[in-house]
């Protein structure tokens, strides 16, 4: 510890002399950098896709408006997305995935959710998938939201489309991931 004040003696590590009661610090060449508290706004809990967005403008200063800019929509959106009064669309995703850095969403275990991840990083709807993969647009969302089981062909054709996808790092794994971890 150094003092602030020094009674008697040099000064802390100086040689200049003795000076009753003179803060040390200014004089001998020390200084301390202090990080400045986060503003009173910075998320803290990144459960929202708001706060997630909102963090990383933060830390790379940008203005909403810069943000709407690379993420190619208007400032009211941005404002908006980072209120959590509206969500984003599927085509938006890739955009803000890059922009973030990482996806905000836990790790897909299921085929549905590895479906709606690889669909999020590309901006695809359910019509675009379904071209791609030569299905109905309604077969895709089954896949998707009802956990339905494509049939082996279209199986396969799902797995080759999911390897083209570029791999991207999640925001945490999830909760169930993590439990079946601890639990052995």
């Amino acid at each position: 510890m150094i003092p602030a004040v020094v009674r008697s003696g040099t000064r802390a590590g100086c040689l200049s002399g003795v000076h009753i009661l003179t803060p040390a610090l200014p004089f001998c060449g020390l200084s301390f950098t202090v990080p400045l508290p986060p503003r009173s706004d910075y998320p803290r809990d990144l459960s929202t896709l708001g706060n997630h967005l909102k963090r990383c403008r933060l830390d790379q200063g940008l203005y909403q408006k810069e943000v709407a800019e690379q993420l190619g929509v208007c400032v009211h959106t941005v404002r908006n997305w980072e209120s959590g009064q509206t969500a984003p669309g599927i085509r938006h995703w890739r955009a803000i995935i890059r922009f973030l850095g990482y996806d905000p969403h836990p790790a897909p275990r299921t085929l549905g959710e590895r479906i709606f991840a690889a669909r999020r990083q590309l901006g695809m709807t359910y019509r675009e998938l379904g071209v791609v993969l030569g299905v109905p647009a309604d077969a895709a969302r089954g896949w998707e939201v009802h956990g339905y089981a494509p049939r082996k062909a279209t199986l396969t054709r799902v797995e080759e489309f999911q390897r083209t996808v570029p791999s991207v790092r999640y925001w945490r794994e999830s909760p169930s991931s993590q439990s079946r971890a601890s639990n052995g």
